[in-house]
């Protein structure tokens, strides 16, 4: 079986320098709560230069790794080991946000894989 690739896509009001700037630098505000998206109720998600970051109290979790920074039209990680590309293209006065997870071939479709899920609930309030 050869890996596949998940993608889920949103289309998201204003130029991609704004949703990037939203996508990274206001993260903690559209990241969901709740043991599916987060460590510990009442963390904190940010990004620092090399990894995207979740904190309670003097407790620091690596959630990802950066491993390319391109505003205004790239941001690709390292999320539990698979790579994830977040990409930002015009599209008139919107941007469509594009995530790209590399996912391991495990014998399911990307329909049955629950990260689909996962990635359409955790990016509703991005924009």
């Amino acid at each position: 079986m050869s890996p596949r690739v998940l993608v889920v896509e949103r289309r998201i009001a204003g130029p991609p320098a704004r949703v990037f700037e939203r996508f990274t630098a206001r993260v903690d505000t559209w990241w969901q709560h709740g043991p599916r998206f987060r460590t510990w109720p009442g963390s904190t998600m940010s990004f620092s230069p090399s990894h995207l970051l979740e904190r309670q109290g003097y407790t620091v979790v690596v959630r990802a790794t950066v491993t390319r920074w391109s505003p205004p039209d790239a941001l690709h990680l390292l999320l539990d080991g698979a790579p994830v590309e977040v990409d930002f293209q015009p599209d008139g006065d919107h941007t469509r946000l594009r995530i790209r997870h590399h996912r391991p071939a495990d014998g399911r479709t990307a329909f049955a894989d629950p990260m689909g899920v996962w990635w359409a609930q955790l990016l509703a309030r991005v924009g």
